[in-house]
C-alpha cells in the first residue's frame, strides 16, 4: 500500500482554530495508516497542551517547525523536504470526512493505479464537472477544486511547486491545479457529498479579484523564477495598477513600449479549446510585452460589471441569453465587442439535423446567436463560407478573418518514440464522424497489408473499432490537448486519412487536421473539398482524394505505402509548410494586429 501523509499548516489566530484542531486529532487517533504532520512557523502553537499530548494521541505524527513563510504555499512548499511518504494530502483543522477520505484513498491505493493527481470528486454547483478533456479549459473560467480533496505524489509536487507568489493568497491552488492540468490528467478516486461548510479562511485581498484574476490565468504559463515573472506581470499592466502592485511584490516597474490591453473572453462550457487556439495559444506567448492581460469567464454566468475597463470582449461562439444582455452592455459602455465563430450554424440544422437541430429560426440558441453577433462590433472567422452566410442572415458589416496555428511546443514525446520496427503507422486522428467508407478501407489495407500498424487517435464508435478486429492496432482515446499533442508525437504516424463531407457545414471548417498531422511529420490524405484545398497541394505536402468511395480510400492508401520516396517526401514538405506559416509564433504577428484593428478601429 502507498503511503500517505496529511499536512496540516498551522497559521493565522490559534483562538479561531483551536476546537476544529482539537477535532481533528481525536478523528485521527483511529487513523493507523497514514501519516499527520502539523506545520508552522508560530512556536506559540508548542505552548497548546493539545499539541503536547500529540505523540500519545495519534499512532503516527510528525510537527515541523519552518521559518516564517509570507504565503501557504510557501509553508506547504517547505514541509515537502520534511515527508517521508510517497503521497501528500494537505488539509485544513476544519477538513471533513477524514475516515472517509483515508479510506477511498487506501482503497484506491491497493489497485495499484494511482496517478501523479489523484483527488476525490465533491458535489458542486456547476452543470458540467471538469474531466481530463476540459479540465484545463473550465479551470479558466473558475475555481472548482479545494486542495484538500487532493491526493498528490510527493516527486510530483517537488517538480512542480507551489506558486508562492503574494498576489495569489488563497488562490495559489487554483492557479496550480490551472497549470497542471494542461500536462497531466487527473485521477478521480472516489466521491463525497458537498462540504459541510467552506472552511477556507479567506485573507484579505492585497488586490482587486480583477487584476488576480488576470494574473491568475497566466502565471503559470512560464518555467520562470517567481520574481521573473512579477516583473513581466507588472511590465502588461497599465499605469494605474502597475505602480501599486510593483510596490507590492517589490519588483521594480519596467517601462515598455506598446499598448496594454484588456481582454475578456466569454464562451460556455464547451468552448474552452476554441478559446485556446484561437486566442490564448496567442496572448499567453506575449506575456510581459506590455500587449495585453486577459480573463476568461463563462458568458452564461459572467455579471455586466465584470466587463468594465476592459477595452475588448469576444464572445466566443456564445448563444446564451446572458450573453445577450453583456453585448448590450458592451455597446451601452463604449466597450469594443467582438464575436467569434468558427462553425457554420446557418447551414447546420440542413445538413445536420441530428444534433444541429438547435439553429433554426425560434430556437432559443439561435435567436440569442443572431442577437449577439449582429449587436457586436463585428465578427472574427476563418472560413469564407461564413463569412457568406453571415453576410447574408445577419447583415454584419465587419469582419476580420485570421488564420489558426498549431501550438508546435506541445507536441514534443515524454516517453519514446515509437519503435515501428520497419512498418508504416497509418490511422486516423480526430473526433468521431459518422461515415464509415474510409475506416473500412484503412482495415482494409492493414489485413492485406503485414508491413501496417494502424493508429486510432481520438474517437471512435464501436462499430468502427470492430473493422479493426484482428489487426494490429494503438488506440489513444479523447484525453486533453496536451496529452493528445504528447501520444501522437510518440506514436509519430506517417499516414492519417482525413475524410470529409461536401456539405456546407463541413467545409465551413478549418484545416486543423493539416496542421496537426504536419507538425508530426505525417502526410494525410484529405478529402478534395475546402478547407483543405485552401492548403494542400496534391502530392507535394498532402493528398487529395477524389471520390468518397471504399475503393478509392483503399487504392490510394497501398498507392503511397507502395512509394516511400513520395511518401517522405510529402510528409517533408508538409512539415516545412506548418514550421514556417502555421505555428503559434509564425501567426502571432497576424493575430496581434487583428486585435489592434478591432480595438482600435471597430468602435
Amino acid at each position: 500500500m502507498n503511503e500517505l501523509a496529511i499536512v496540516i499548516a498551522l497559521t493565522g489566530r490559534i483562538e479561531d482554530s483551536i476546537n476544529e484542531l482539537g477535532t481533528m486529532v481525536e478523528a485521527f487517533e483511529e487513523v493507523k495508516t497514514a501519516q499527520l504532520v502539523f506545520v508552522y512557523y508560530d512556536k506559540k502553537w508548542e505552548t497548546l497542551p493539545i499539541m503536547q499530548l500529540l505523540e500519545t494521541k495519534i499512532n503516527n505524527v510528525k510537527k515541523v517547525m519552518v521559518e516564517k513563510q509570507d504565503s501557504l504555499a510557501g509553508l506547504h512548499n517547505t514541509v515537502l523536504e520534511e515527508i517521508e511518504a510517497e503521497f501528500v494530502s494537505f488539509w485544513q483543522v476544519g477538513t471533513d470526512n477524514v475516515s472517509n477520505r483515508i479510506e477511498i484513498f487506501n482503497d484506491y491505493s491497493k489497485s495499484d493505479e494511482l496517478g501523479n493527481i489523484n483527488f476525490i470528486q465533491r458535489e458542486i454547483n456547476k452543470v458540467v464537472i471538469p474531466s481530463n478533456m476540459n479540465r484545463y479549459g473550465l479551470l479558466q473560467t473558475g475555481n472548482y477544486y479545494a486542495i484538500d480533496d487532493f491526493f498528490i505524489r510527493k516527486s510530483y509536487l517537488l517538480s512542480n511547486t507551489f506558486n508562492e507568489n503574494k498576489l495569489l493568497c488563497d488562490d495559489f491552488f487554483r492557479e496550480w491545479t490551472l497549470r497542471n492540468s494542461r500536462i497531466e490528467d487527473f485521477l478521480c478516486i472516489g466521491y463525497l457529498g458537498a462540504p459541510r461548510k467552506k472552511y477556507n479562511r479567506r485573507s484579505k485581498k492585497i488586490v482587486s479579484r480583477d487584476l488576480v484574476e488576470r494574473y491568475i490565468i497566466r502565471c503559470g504559463a512560464s518555467d520562470e523564477s517567481v520574481e521573473q515573472i512579477n516583473r513581466k506581470f507588472v511590465n502588461d499592466l497599465k499605469d494605474y495598477e502597475a505602480e501599486e502592485v510593483a510596490e507590492l511584490l517589490n519588483c521594480g516597474k519596467q517601462s515598455t513600449a506598446g499598448p496594454k490591453y484588456k481582454i475578456m473572453i466569454l464562451g460556455g462550457y464547451w468552448e474552452y479549446h476554441h478559446n485556446q487556439i484561437v486566442f490564448m495559444n496567442y496572448l499567453e506567448r506575449v506575456v510581459g510585452e506590455g500587449f495585453a492581460t486577459f480573463n476568461v469567464k463563462l458568458d452564461g454566468e459572467c455579471q455586466p460589471t465584470d466587463l468594465l475597463d476592459y477595452d475588448l470582449v469576444i464572445f466566443t461562439r456564445t448563444r446564451s441569453e446572458n450573453a445577450v444582455k453583456l453585448v448590450e452592455y458592451c455597446n451601452r459602455q463604449n466597450i469594443t465587442s467582438l464575436f467569434m465563430l468558427d462553425d457554420n450554424w446557418f447551414s447546420i440544422a440542413k445538413d445536420f439535423p441530428e444534433y444541429g437541430d438547435i439553429f433554426v429560426e425560434g430556437r432559443p440558441e439561435y435567436d440569442n446567436f443572431m442577437k449577439v453577433v449582429t449587436k457586436c462590433n463585428g465578427v472574427w472567422y476563418f472560413n469564407d463560407f461564413i463569412k457568406q452566410d453571415l453576410e447574408k442572415f445577419a447583415h454584419t458589416h465587419r469582419f476580420i478573418q485570421s488564420k489558426i496555428s498549431v501550438e508546435n511546443d506541445l507536441f514534443i514525446p515524454e516517453k519514446d518514440v515509437l519503435d515501428k520496427k520497419g512498418k508504416y503507422v497509418i490511422g486516423y486522428s480526430g473526433s468521431l464522424r459518422y461515415d464509415d467508407t474510409a475506416f473500412k478501407a484503412l482495415a482494409k489495407v492493414a489485413k492485406k497489408n503485414d508491413n501496417v500498424i494502424v493508429a486510432l487517435i481520438g474517437n471512435m464508435s464501436e462499430k468502427q473499432l470492430e473493422y479493426f478486429k484482428g489487426i494490429e492496432i494503438i488506440t489513444v482515446p479523447f484525453s486533453s490537448y496536451s496529452i493528445y499533442a504528447k501520444r501522437i508525437s510518440e506514436i509519430k504516424p506517417d499516414l492519417l486519412v482525413a475524410p470529409l463531407d461536401t456539405s456546407r457545414t463541413s467545409q465551413s471548417k478549418c484545416y486543423n487536421k493539416y496542421i496537426e498531422s504536419g507538425v508530426v511529420g505525417a502526410a494525410c490524405i484529405f478529402s478534395n473539398v475546402k478547407p483543405y484545398t485552401d492548403v494542400v497541394k496534391d502530392n507535394d505536402n498532402g493528398f487529395l482524394l477524389e471520390e468518397n468511395t471504399e475503393d478509392a480510400w483503399f487504392n490510394k492508401i497501398n498507392e503511397i505505402i507502395a512509394d516511400s520516396e513520395l511518401l517522405n517526401r510529402v510528409k517533408k514538405n508538409a512539415y516545412e509548410d506548418v514550421m514556417k506559416n502555421h505555428t503559434v509564433d509564425a501567426v502571432l504577428p497576424i493575430v496581434l494586429h487583428n486585435i489592434e484593428v478591432v480595438i482600435n478601429e471597430w468602435k
